[in-house]
């Protein structure tokens, strides 16, 4: 994704998928939601003999515009190394929407579809309420608030209109197990999409990983020790 004014910090955002064997692809897609996956409800993700992935990790790194990757190529180490050498390249790929930020373009990430359809239109919008307006901040939701310190408002997909890839592969084999974790709390909700998911973000307010009451009501104790 291409900065957009406005956008001064990189930031990483982690998605975690530990699946097991994936049974079926995506729903179908409907009209107008754009190219979502191609297969069928019920198809193989794989070809015949070869065995399903049972790990997936999605990194989405803000700011990112590919010709850095071959600006800076003398100095890629470690993953970014790895990823540069094997990995597989599209150098034709576009975000085919007009706002580049960050919350618009995780949902379209994960959903495959245009922020008109999955709801998610910038990283701040006005909605009608009679009389008057209200703000909405992509993910922050006041009905769930952070677990552990009520006084702060918390996250949720409830804004988020479309499934996503975490709930397609939690669809495909309920086993799946889903892990988002970002600097932001609109990173790891977005990624997560509406799955039963374990979902964390930094919240400098308290200087430490946060989830809301949608997702728990307490904290793993890996992620307290960490």
């Amino acid at each position: 994704m291409r900065p957009s004014s406005g956008l001064t910090r990189h930031t990483l955002l982690v998605l975690t998928l530990v699946l097991g064997p994936l049974a079926a692809g995506p729903p179908q897609p409907g009209p107008g939601n754009g190219a979502a996956g191609e297969g069928r409800a019920g198809s193989p993700v794989t070809p015949e003999g070869q065995q399903a992935p049972s790990l997936l990790v999605m990194i989405v790194v803000d700011q990112l515009p590919a010709e850095l990757l071959d600006r800076y190529d003398p100095a890629f180490t470690g993953g970014l190394r790895r990823l540069r050498d094997e990995g597989l390249r599209f150098l034709s790929t576009t975000h085919d929407h007009a706002i580049t930020e960050t919350a618009p373009g995780h949902a379209t990430l994960v959903t495959g579809t245009w922020p008109s359809h999955h709801g998610v239109v910038s990283n701040q919008w006005w909605e009608a309420e009679p009389p008057s307006f209200k703000a909405v901040l992509n993910v922050v939701d006041p009905k769930a608030p952070v677990l552990g310190y009520p006084q702060l408002p918390g996250a949720s997909p409830a804004v988020l209109e479309r499934d996503g890839l975490a709930d397609w592969l939690q669809a495909a084999n309920p086993d799946s197990r889903v892990v988002s974790v970002s600097g932001k709390a609109r990173g790891a909700v977005l990624l997560a999409s509406h799955s039963d998911a374990d979902v964390f973000w930094f919240e400098p307010a308290l200087g430490r990983f946060v989830t809301s009451t949608h997702y728990a009501s307490d904290y793993p104790d890996w992620v307290t020790d960490f």
